[in-house]
């Protein structure tokens, strides 16, 4: 196998990760707004008018721009605001560890080549090869520095773990 033929296989399945990211950041947007329906009709029904107003300014909103806020007028929208930070944090932990799964591949089948390439000795393929493995290492640092610093994003106020969101959907800035 070549360092070509292993960037690609990489970078295709990076790829994949991302995409697979990128559909669940598109269902955490979509359940922000079915949140917010829901909240707004419960709202209404309660007959709480001035809350519903918010809820149905914030809705009316999101449609528009089609991104979510941080800072939440009412408990109702914090709500489904929180909903989605969690929902995004899990596709990034899914992400992180999909990716920490393909380095360690990557990094493999690079040690694999490169033990090939040597015994045919020095050529410019093998310091490619090194240079491939230094730039997967420092991206594999990084997901192990960031993992480190951060808590378990996937938790509620329950303390219990959450799943994330719909396995098989939403991508992070390419690696």
């Amino acid at each position: 196998m070549t360092l070509d033929t292993l960037h690609g296989i990489y970078t295709n399945e990076m790829n994949r990760i991302e995409t697979v990211i990128t559909r669940q950041k598109e269902d955490a947007l979509r359940a922000y707004s079915l949140n917010l329906t829901k909240a707004s009709e419960a709202l209404k029904k309660k007959g709480d008018m001035a809350a519903y107003a918010v809820v149905e300014q914030e809705r009316k909103r999101f449609r528009r721009d089609k991104n979510v806020e941080t800072n939440a007028p009412n408990s109702f929208i914090a709500e489904a605001f929180s909903t989605y930070r969690q929902q995004v944090a899990a596709a990034q932990v899914f992400s992180d560890r999909m990716t920490v799964v393909l380095l360690k591949t990557h990094l493999k089948a690079l040690a694999k080549l490169t033990k090939e390439l040597m015994a045919r000795g020095p050529t410019n393929e093998l310091k490619a090869v090194n240079d491939e493995k230094r730039a997967a290492m420092a991206v594999f640092a990084e997901l192990e520095k960031r993992s480190s610093h951060s808590g378990p994003p996937t938790t509620g106020a329950s303390g219990r773990e959450k799943p994330p969101p719909s396995v098989g959907t939403a991508a992070s800035d390419r690696r």
